[in-house]
């Protein structure tokens, strides 16, 4: 009777005899079984393994030691710091089931990665910043305000708009400007300064609003509110406010007929 027919076999690694459970399966051989128990099988791929990585230059870690680590304990090769194993996440690919970098440790990991990967694209990554409770950073001015400085917004993790109110409401003029007259601030800079600044109807006013042609949307120039709304009032019909300018006229004078046809 054979060994494998009294239901062990022959370990080529340790020199021992093992029940045939003790073998991973090895179709190459002609009893179907590795020729290395499944310990000397682990053992002998791991040597293999460090060997192709130093042979590429590569930094290979050294296994954690057990000596002085609790049973429900784990040590993370980051940090190198002992730590109970709830502090690990999830995975199951690894033979304890847990991730081999403590959480703290693999996020750090994660956004340096993610930040790395970025970079390599010629992306802009935003960077982290510390700021006190009830404040929040704004991206745009830079500047840390208080939660009253900023919007809600629930689609926000934090509950607050991505920028203060100051420059959301620079950001929605500037959009509204580009949105319907295809202006930008500088341009509607020029063209106040080609006005002196002045409402370019009553000459008094500051030109603060876009004129604009309702039907063909040209942009006409600067005025003030009260000209603005006067001119929409009208319906920018310039019958009309020739009649209210021979209305005054006939009521101020009391000699200056309404024109004829009008």
């Amino acid at each position: 009777m054979n060994d494998q027919e009294a239901g062990t076999k022959w370990c080529t690694g340790c020199e021992e005899g093992k029940p045939v459970s003790a073998f991973g399966v090895d179709r190459r051989q002609s009893d179907g079984l590795a020729r290395q128990c499944k310990p000397c099988a682990n053992e002998a791929a791991r040597v293999n393994r460090r060997k192709r990585l130093e042979g590429r230059g590569r930094v290979v870690r050294e296994p954690a030691s057990l000596e002085g680590m609790p049973v429900n304990g784990k040590k993370c090769p980051d940090c190198v710091e002992v730590k109970p194993v709830e502090a690990f996440g999830l995975n199951k690919t690894n033979r304890d089931g847990r991730a081999a970098y403590c959480k703290p440790c693999a996020r750090r990991r994660s956004q340096e990665g993610y930040r790395e990967r970025l970079s390599r694209k010629g992306i802009a990554v935003r960077e982290k910043y510390e700021v006190p409770s009830g404040h929040k950073r704004c991206p745009s001015c830079a500047e840390v305000k208080p939660h009253s400085e900023w919007h809600r917004a629930r689609v926000n993790s934090d509950g607050f708009a991505s920028e203060c109110k100051s420059c959301r409401k620079e950001r929605g003029a500037r959009e509204h400007l580009k949105r319907s007259y295809g202006l930008t601030p500088e341009d509607v800079r020029k063209m106040s300064e080609f006005q002196d600044g002045l409402c370019a109807i009553c000459c008094e006013g500051p030109a603060e609003h876009v004129d604009h042609d309702h039907e063909t949307g040209e942009v006409r120039d600067l005025l003030c509110f009260n000209c603005n709304t006067m001119l929409g009032k009208a319906g920018d019909d310039w019958r009309r406010l020739q009649r209210a300018q021979s209305y005054l006229l006939w009521h101020k004078l009391g000699h200056i007929p309404v024109a004829e046809g009008l």
